[in-house]
């Protein structure tokens, strides 16, 4: 039977060592200190990544939630890896090439033939999906720096400052003594509170 505890525990370890990480920049220089911001906040984005999707295919695989109730699932697979043919291809028209995680409408996508759309999981992401979006804007100018991603940063930058300010770098965005505690703390924080009530921890 596949557990969600190892994982969980394994998530958190990660963000706290992230944490403590961004406890102890000061040493560095500014352009260095922002450089480690950018990369814990690529690195936040990417386990969160892989939280969804591990929660997902474990939870149609029969995994139970921490507090050892079960999921609704309405196509349960074997293996994980049956999990995810299960939600690239039944119900569908035509097969999905490739399943997403990083927003939750592309979440909910993937999982809306083999689990209920109203299960715990599915509506704890839809709660959190601002925090979700918006690391996701400024992972993707740190990660692609297209116009795009640039366009949507600026989003989080205006949501922050008041206004479009292009000199606003994402290192800067996470490090600024603006925001108590600092925007890339904030972040991680409210990852492990989004992940700890997603899996009812």
């Amino acid at each position: 039977m596949p557990r969600l505890k190892g994982d969980y525990a394994e998530f958190c370890s990660q963000i706290d060592g992230l944490i403590d990480l961004c406890a102890n920049i000061i040493p560095l220089s500014p352009h260095h200190r922002k450089a480690v911001a950018e990369i814990a906040l690529l690195r936040a984005f990417d386990l969160l990544q892989g939280v969804f999707q591990t929660t997902a295919t474990k939870l149609v695989c029969g995994a139970s939630y921490l507090d050892g109730s079960m999921a609704n699932v309405l196509l349960q697979a074997r293996s994980q890896t049956t999990a995810l043919t299960n939600m690239s291809t039944h119900g569908r028209a035509r097969p999905k090439h490739r399943l997403r995680w990083s927003q939750v409408s592309e979440i909910k996508d993937n999982c809306k033939f083999v689990v209920q759309t109203t299960e715990h999981f599915l509506t704890t992401l839809t709660f959190h999906s601002s925090i979700i979006d918006e690391m996701r804007n400024v992972r993707n100018r740190i990660a692609h720096n297209n116009a795009d991603s640039r366009t949507k940063y600026q989003v989080v930058v205006r949501r922050h400052y008041g206004a479009e300010m292009k000199h606003i770098s994402p290192g800067t965005l996470l490090l600024s003594d603006r925001f108590i505690p600092r925007l890339i703390n904030q972040y991680l924080a409210q990852s492990k509170v989004l992940v700890k009530q997603m899996l009812k921890g």
